[in-house]
């Protein structure tokens, strides 16, 4: 792939990383059986290979699959796929979800080409048509944060980055506390102020938020 990607820039064309995978899979081996669903991926990676070439396709795993193509080709040739597929599949269309990451927005190792190609896959909301999205500043910036998130929230729990202050809760009827809230804010030294809609979901995710809860 690297060969592959240099030989194109050195040819003057930009190359594009894409990440898809079939929407409803997982319904469609409940309902179908594994055999069948088995039968609908080798159909699918059939039409893959004939749209982009075989040497530049894989399957990541299950449904999951990755392709490396030229940007100035890829939208038409992306529809050209959604349409064979859905042509071919009307009674049992699953629909393409792909991402897109292309490299002139930066050039990283290959593994993480296709991380941000996944990323892009991942933030499609759900559909029932082949749709396809590409990765963006925002979808990057996102990523720089959780990461820096994630590697700090040990130094920010122990240098007291985060700071527990509590809201009085209020009933209404009589106008006296009833109880209390809560709230976690991080303020870092580098970031400044991180809203807990940044970092909660990130520690959800990774499944650190333990951390914050004990502190």
């Amino acid at each position: 792939m690297e060969e592959e990607r240099e030989k194109m820039l050195a040819a003057g064309q930009d190359p594009a990383f894409l990440y898809m995978n079939l929407s409803g899979m997982k319904f469609y081996n409940k309902n179908s059986g594994f055999i069948e669903g088995d039968e609908l991926l080798k159909a699918f990676s059939a039409r893959l290979a004939y749209v982009f070439g075989k040497d530049y396709c894989s399957q990541f795993g299950s449904d999951r699959f990755a392709v490396f193509t030229q940007e100035e080709s890829a939208p038409t040739t992306i529809k050209e796929l959604f349409r064979i597929w859905e042509e071919e599949n009307t009674g049992d269309h699953l629909p393409i979800l792909l991402g897109i990451y292309l490299n002139r927005m930066e050039q990283t190792d290959i593994n993480s080409s296709y991380d941000r190609a996944k990323a892009a896959c991942d933030a499609i909301p759900a559909t029932h048509q082949s749709t396809f999205q590409y990765y963006d500043t925002a979808m990057l910036v996102n990523a720089e944060n959780q990461h820096y998130i994630l590697s700090h929230l040990d130094q920010a729990i122990s240098e007291k980055w985060i700071q527990v202050y509590y809201q009085p809760i209020i009933r209404s009827a009589s106008g006296r506390v009833c109880d209390e809230e809560a709230l976690a804010r991080w303020i870092d030294p580098v970031k400044g102020f991180l809203s807990p809609a940044e970092f909660i979901p990130a520690l959800e995710e990774a499944g650190l938020i333990y951390k914050l809860d004990l502190r």
